[in-house]
């Protein structure tokens, strides 16, 4: 599936994953503070020249706290912003 087709799965789809993925005992919700905030605007404004939302680089800020080098996406943006991509970049032996 391509990233433009994902985008095309409609809202009641997309809602339903996210309630899935809500109530799923391995996905844990992170606050975010206010120095998590400050520390992404900021980095949001230092990278102009990218178009990446504030969203991204909100995540990517939590992660970088918490030592976290891979994040589960599709969005190249979190390369650009430092990061591995699960599933394109990082193969898991199994075991």
């Amino acid at each position: 599936m391509q990233m433009t087709d994902m985008y095309k799965i409609g809202h009641d789809a997309a809602a339903r994953a996210l309630t899935v993925i809500r109530n799923a005992e391995s996905v844990n919700i992170i606050p975010v503070g206010k120095s998590t905030f400050e520390a992404a605007t900021a980095q949001f404004i230092d990278y102009d020249a990218q178009q990446i939302s504030v969203v991204d680089h909100t995540t990517t800020v939590l992660a970088a706290e918490r030592d976290i080098e891979h994040i589960f996406a599709f969005d190249s943006d979190f390369r650009t912003l430092g990061f591995s991509l699960v599933p394109d970049d990082v193969s898991f032996a199994d075991g």
